[in-house]
């Protein structure tokens, strides 16, 4: 087997040999086309030109290197066409990229030498402000060092004001002094002279000074001392709509349920009104203050500021609850009493009986009403006391004359059968030199629109068809003494 494969491979070689000798002649005329082609390859050592001076060996050798780095290279470049190909492609993209950015460039360097330029006029005229701004900083610091200097001689100028009104004064002391010692010598002189005609002279001032007084107590009275009311134009949530307190009516319900069961009217020249949450209202008008947790006087409460206008009419209520809410504020009523406390009103009644002088008084809780039917005495005559207007003069009891201050209307119920001139258990009367009060045996069973007057004495004189008696006041212990019973609400409020 062995011999069989050697002589196959001999007979190979030989046919080999035989067909590259006689291909011989046209590979060494074709040289360079055809030295790498497999067979030539294979027998290169038979195509060694016979000038060449290298051996067979180192000719074959050598082509066939030669050979080799020719395929090398056909097959890495038949191979790196597609990639050289797509890397031309991703260059041009590349330089289509640059130009693009190039563009960009361009215009952004364009649109930023244009904001520059426009920059530049806003900086120029912020320049141009601030140092406007620094020049009228200082024409103004300039001012006030005038205005400075100008108090400073102010000051100076006051302070020689006042040592010449000193003078002055020391001057006028020592002038009063001198007229005086001339009057007292005059008074002895003239005392000397008019001793016998003194008793005349002294009746006639005595008469003087007792009309001066009767007329003042019958025109001059003032307005309500220590009144709590508020001003016409205060505005209350009802349940016919939000309306202004002088346009309330008897039996109107108020946001916290409370009925109104009378309205006072009173002359407010002369009170102190306090603005409260944009309400005006008498200084001496009870609030609630829920810091502490009780009622104070609104002149009391931290956010109260009085006012320079004064109110010429003011208004105040009584109702069902004893409170008027206004505004999310708390206001006692003119009655302030818990209507349901007896106690409390007897010891009001007591209260009241010790300040005018009484020693008699019952446990009447009603409000002090009189029906419109009584008669009231008028410098023009009688006028029933529904008719009475503020301002008017009545008669008081000790036969003088006071002016109404203070009007109020109310309802109050009424046992049956009541008689045109009632009046109910409240009401103080003058009977034998004193003050006391009738109580009714009889129990209410409806209700009556009744009146009252607050004066300026605290008192006046009512007239029906048979009698004539002097009453208090609707204020009860007069208007002039009202402020002293605060204290005493407060502490059983």
């Amino acid at each position: 087997m062995y011999a069989l494969f050697f002589i196959t491979v001999l007979l190979l070689f030989g046919v080999g040999l035989v067909f590259a000798q006689t291909d011989r002649q046209e590979v060494m005329a074709h040289w360079d086309e055809r030295r790498c082609d497999l067979t030539v390859i294979l027998a290169s050592s038979l195509y060694k030109p016979v000038n060449d001076p290298r051996s067979k060996t180192t000719f074959a050798a050598e082509n066939l290197k030669f050979c080799t780095n020719k395929i090398i290279k056909e097959v890495f470049t038949v191979a790196l066409n597609p990639f050289l190909a797509l890397v031309g492609q991703q260059l041009q993209f590349t330089n289509v990229l640059q130009g693009v950015m190039a563009n960009i460039k361009g215009m952004i360097g364009k649109f930023f030498a244009s904001f520059s330029k426009i920059l530049g006029g806003v900086y120029q005229r912020f320049i141009a402000i601030g140092f406007n701004f620094r020049k009228t900083f200082v024409m103004f610091l300039t001012a006030m060092n005038r205005a400075f200097g100008i108090a400073i001689a102010s000051l100076f100028s006051g302070m020689s004001m006042l040592v010449t009104i000193q003078n002055l004064v020391d001057a006028v002391i020592n002038i009063i002094l001198i007229v005086l010692g001339i009057f007292v010598g005059l008074v002895i002189i003239l005392f000397l002279a008019f001793f016998p005609t003194i008793p005349i002279i002294l009746t006639t001032i005595a008469v003087m000074v007792a009309g001066a007084a009767s007329f003042a107590a019958a025109g001059n009275a003032g307005p309500l001392k220590g009144v709590f009311c508020f001003s016409p134009r205060t505005f209350i949530k009802t349940v016919r709509g939000v309306i202004s307190i002088q346009e309330i009516k008897l039996g109107d319900i108020l946001e916290d349920g409370g009925k109104v069961e009378g309205i006072l009217e009173v002359n407010g020249t002369g009170t102190d009104i306090y603005n409260l949450g944009g309400i005006h209202v008498s200084g001496d008008h009870l609030v609630f203050y829920e810091p502490l947790n009780q009622w104070i006087l609104v002149k009391e409460h931290p956010d109260a500021q009085k006012q320079i206008k004064q109110e010429p009419l003011l208004i105040c209520l009584n109702t069902s609850t004893r409170e008027i809410p206004i505004q999310g504020f708390r206001f006692r009523d003119w009655e302030e009493l818990p209507p349901e406390d007896t106690q409390l009103q007897n010891e009001w009644n007591a209260l009241v009986a010790e300040m005018i002088g009484s020693t008699s008084h019952t446990s009447a809780n009603q409000y002090p009403l009189l029906s419109g039917a009584w008669f009231v005495q008028t410098p023009g005559g009688k006028v029933a006391l529904r008719d009475i207007q503020l301002g008017m003069k009545v008669l008081d009891f000790d036969g003088s004359w006071t002016k109404v201050i203070g009007i109020y209307t109310g309802l109050e119920e009424l046992p049956a059968g009541a008689e045109s001139f009632w009046y109910t258990d409240s009401i103080w009367w003058r009977e034998k030199n004193s003050w006391v009060q009738r109580p009714s045996s009889s129990p209410a069973q409806y209700k009556q629109k009744g009146f009252h007057l607050v004066t300026g004495s605290g008192t006046f004189r009512i007239v029906s068809l048979t009698e004539e008696r002097g009453v208090r006041d609707f204020t009860e212990v007069g208007q002039a003494r009202i402020a002293e019973t605060y204290e005493w609400m407060k502490q059983r409020l």
